[in-house]
């Protein structure tokens, strides 16, 4: 969404609660994504 950088983007915090549903909404494995999550926060 254009509006998630103004949502999201003011902590790291912030990012890692918006991004996580994301990536692991049709995971196997909730956990999947947890030690990648930082990338995707610092790229993001």
């Amino acid at each position: 969404m254009p509006f998630a950088a103004a949502l999201a983007g003011g902590t790291r915090d912030a990012c890692r609660t918006y991004i996580r549903p994301f990536l692991t909404h049709r995971a196997h494995r909730e956990d999947a994504f947890d030690e990648v999550l930082d990338a995707f926060v610092t790229t993001s």
